[in-house]
């Protein structure tokens, strides 16, 4: 609540000040235009030295009517009446002008009130236009009260006293005497005019002297005095400082996600690398496991008289368990690999001396040269240069045996 009236009240302190007159000024209003026809009087007129109390006081009602204490009608509009003089017929007239007065001007107060209040803010786009419009606003209810206040001190009191002064005083001096709702209707016209001045001192100082300060305040880029100055809250100015504003922190806050979602991605980016090199390690670390197949190592081997199949298989056995011992410390222990290696050749070479010596015969149509040998392992460099040294040197242990070929095809690349 407090933050939508915010945005609809002028935030001046004179305006603020001069609704309040205006507010209290509608109040006294109500209470005038209340009165009307009942039997109050607005004023007594009497003789000069009397009092109000006075017997022979005659009073006017808040109608067109001046009557005395026993309840006699000096002056009254009616077709019952005989004889009507001239200054009572004008005196009545001007009571009726002034009792529409008064309502008129009740009214106005009121609208100029609600509309000063909560409208003139959001419809005024500058703050020299709000000062103007609530400074002219002003002058329709003061204009309406001064005139009813002015009409009935002027000629409708002069009428009733030259009327009373010839029917009942016969020509002598009487005064007119304000009643309570006189005062009251006083008072309101004094509120109504302070307020009133205080628009038009705004009004005067944004016209001669806001321009001016306003300048100064941006040659001398004093932000906080020049928004002060500015009291309208829709101020096209005001706002678009605050439109501004709002951009930026949109634009700050566009900026704040985009790296949250730059490093959510990163982060995630990193766990997936951090996957993938923890699977090549494990797979480079595990035992070969079918990632490459070795298709038909076909061996024709032309031995000696004294060959044996089972040193070619003796040889090709040494040769796998050699892979398997060297796949899993291939990075670490290559120095080991070699002397191995080494070793297992050696055995190699006794085992097939041991079977050239207790056996005999041609191996050409042996197992070994009707089927083919088919290795799943990962292969490597090292690997690879394993293999070929072990087929070499099986070749070469029989001194009387032919040539040995071993075609292989892999789907992997040696060098």
């Amino acid at each position: 609540m407090g933050l939508a009236l915010c945005h609809l009240f002028p935030r001046d302190v004179v305006l603020q000040a001069a609704l309040l007159f205006l507010l209290v000024s509608c109040v006294l209003q109500g209470i005038v235009v209340g009165n009307y026809g009942k039997d109050t009087a607005t004023g007594t007129i009497t003789l000069k030295g009397q009092s109000t109390g006075a017997s022979d006081a005659v009073h006017i009602a808040t109608k067109p009517l001046i009557y005395t204490n026993n309840g006699t009608h000096v002056c009254e509009m009616s077709s019952n009446v005989d004889l009507v003089y001239v200054d009572c017929a004008r005196f009545v007239e001007g009571f009726h002008a002034v009792c529409g007065l008064f309502l008129s001007s009740f009214i106005s107060s009121v609208v100029v009130l609600i509309f000063c209040s909560f409208c003139v803010v959001p419809l005024s786009k500058t703050t020299t236009i709000l000062i103007a419009t609530v400074f002219v606003l002003f002058l329709i209810p003061i204009s309406l009260h001064s005139a009813a206040i002015g009409m009935f001190f002027s000629p409708c009191v002069r009428y009733a006293r030259s009327t009373v002064g010839r029917v009942i005083f016969a020509g002598e001096d009487v005064k007119f005497h304000r009643s309570h709702l006189s005062n009251v209707a006083v008072a309101s016209e004094a509120c109504l005019g302070v307020g009133f001045l205080f628009t038009l001192m705004r009004f005067v100082l944004a016209v001669l002297f806001r321009q001016s300060v306003k300048r100064r305040a941006i040659v001398r880029r004093d932000i906080g005095h020049l928004m002060q100055r500015h009291i309208v809250n829709d101020d096209w100015e005001r706002q678009r400082a605050v439109l501004q504003s709002h951009a930026r922190s949109v634009q700050l806050e566009m900026v704040i996600r985009a790296d949250d979602d730059d490093n959510n991605k990163n982060a995630s980016d990193g766990n997936n690398e951090e996957k993938k090199k923890k699977r090549k390690r494990e797979i480079f670390e595990s035992p070969a496991t079918a990632t490459m197949t070795t298709t038909t190592t076909t061996a024709t081997g032309l031995c000696s008289a004294g060959g044996d199949v089972g040193s070619v298989s003796a040889a090709v056995a040494a040769a796998g368990t050699g892979l398997s011992n060297n796949n899993n410390n291939n990075n670490n222990n290559n120095n080991n690999n070699n002397n191995n290696n080494n070793n297992n050749n050696n055995n190699n070479n006794n085992n097939n001396n041991n079977n050239n010596r207790g056996k005999g015969g041609d191996v050409r149509n042996s197992s070994l040269h009707e089927s083919d040998a088919e290795f799943t392992f990962r292969p490597s460099r090292a690997h690879s240069t394993i293999f070929n040294d072990t087929i070499r040197q099986v070749s070469n242990s029989s001194p009387a045996a032919e040539p040995f070929y071993a075609s292989r095809t892999d789907t992997g690349t040696y060098s």
